[in-house]
């Protein structure tokens, strides 16, 4: 049952929000609870904009088994990304971290500590003419998670390269569809801390996405699907 709250302003070609969000449950027959809060802030300007994403609060306890009560507590989590647009060129970023500790009541299970990164790097050429918008474009993403307690760490890498077209159909609907396929750099890196356990890497499978999809237009009303 989360809950948002926002609000936003705009001063001549600038605007700006800020945001707060609270969740919250306690599962009485399942012994379960969690609460997590954060807060959110954005600004853009121009060909430009950027936001931050904080996470302040983040916790559950599972006491469903009897004999393993599990109760974890999150760090501090942190959101940032950023675009920039320049002629038909759109360059985006963002950068994430967050981790936390899992502490058990059972004996013959230990804690753990959590700890995740993630960053990515886009760009997007759109070409629009005579509603046309036709695009494509590249993206490099990465992450590492690791659980510290017993030396476990995945690592991954991506680089999807993508092409799509979005057009008016007639007056009243428009068409889109993309293709999507990992190029080059896919892999991923498993260690699990294992005495013996020699990590690899593996290239990914084939991740061919497409997608389509129609609007319809009715005035200032529409559907998309």
């Amino acid at each position: 049952n989360p809950l948002n709250l926002f609000y936003a302003s705009k001063a001549g070609d600038m605007a700006w929000g800020v945001g707060l969000n609270y969740s919250n449950s306690d599962k009485k027959t399942a012994k379960q609870k969690q609460s997590a809060m954060g807060l959110t802030g954005g600004v853009a300007m121009g060909n430009w904009d950027a936001a931050l994403d904080l996470g302040l609060t983040n916790t559950y306890k599972d006491e469903s088994v009897a004999a393993n009560t599990i109760d974890f507590k999150g760090t501090s989590a942190i959101g940032l990304s950023g675009k920039y647009t320049m002629d038909t060129l759109t360059f985006d970023a963002e950068y994430a971290m967050n981790g936390g500790k899992e502490e058990t009541s059972s004996a013959a299970v230990a804690d753990r500590k959590y700890e995740n990164t993630g960053l990515g790097l886009g760009v997007v050429n759109s070409v629009k003419k005579d509603g046309t918008d036709f695009f494509y474009g590249a993206r490099y993403e990465m992450y590492t998670l690791k659980e510290k307690e017993a030396g476990a760490k995945t690592e991954a890498s991506y680089m999807p390269i993508f092409v799509g077209i979005e057009a008016d159909a007639t007056s009243w609907m428009v068409l889109r569809a993309s293709v999507q396929q990992n190029f080059l750099l896919g892999s991923e890196k498993t260690d699990t801390g294992a005495p013996g356990f020699n990590a690899e890497s593996d290239t990914i499978g084939n991740d061919t996405v497409v997608a389509a999809g129609a609007g319809l237009k009715f005035g200032k009303l529409s559907i998309d699907g």
